[in-house]
């Protein structure tokens, strides 16, 4: 038999492509505006599903620049487009999650996740440049969400991976002067690594209790009338 041609793929899929034309233009329209944004939520699916307004508001002006997918290397790439230039009066940041999910094996095409030390180097990495990017301005760094993830994924070893990644956030935290918000412990059970029953849809995303949850959280770290009034 004749070696089979196989093209492969011509460009890799990236999850931020799908809401890069409608960013661009509501942040065109907020320059154009010149809003004053009190509050600029940033990170993955957790925070893009997260209706800030109903947590938080009224009274403060939210924009919600999560993107289902995104890993902290993208995040990174259009961080000062979609929160930098914008000027926010507190940035909210939350990333993380979909790094560690790499280094869970392609079951259907039976290839290795990505090396779990390499993930987490290049997550705590890509976390401290935004922080450095940040200087200055009033940045809140969260926690990665622990999981109840379902099989073929490796509960244990994923949650164990959140762990060492929050671990590593909180020393870059005191390291810059960054506020850490804790979501992490107030959603495990008793083994201090597994997400709580009832709290997601699928083992990863929140539903409206953990949101209540996170949301009370933040509000511990940030006084948000105080904010609003910088």
């Amino acid at each position: 038999m004749a070696e089979q041609i196989k093209p492969g793929f011509f460009s890799k899929s990236v999850a931020a492509d799908d809401n890069r034309i409608l960013f661009d233009i509501q942040n065109e329209q907020l320059l154009c505006k010149q809003k004053k944004i009190d509050f600029l939520f940033i990170g993955d699916s957790i925070t893009w599903m997260w209706d800030l307004n109903l947590y938080f508001g009224p009274g403060a002006f939210f924009v919600n620049r999560g993107i289902g997918g995104d890993v902290s290397a993208i995040a990174l790439k259009r961080f000062r487009a979609d929160c930098l230039q914008l000027n926010p009066g507190a940035i909210v940041y939350m990333i993380g999650t979909n790094d560690i999910l790499t280094t869970a094996p392609d079951l259907w095409w039976r290839k290795p996740g990505a090396d779990k030390n390499r993930v987490l180097e290049q997550l705590l990495a890509n976390i401290e440049e935004a922080m450095r990017l940040c200087a200055g301005k009033r940045l809140y760094q969260c926690s990665i969400l622990p999981t109840d993830i379902c099989p073929p994924f490796d509960k244990a070893g994923i949650n164990q991976m959140v762990q060492e990644a929050n671990d590593g956030i909180k020393v870059l935290c005191s390291k810059h002067g960054v506020p850490y918000v804790d979501y992490h412990s107030a959603l495990c059970r008793e083994d201090k690594k597994t997400m709580k029953d009832g709290l997601t849809h699928d083992g990863i995303h929140p539903n409206g209790a953990c949101y209540e949850i996170m949301a009370n959280v933040l509000k511990q770290e940030i006084d948000f009338q105080k904010e609003m009034e910088k």
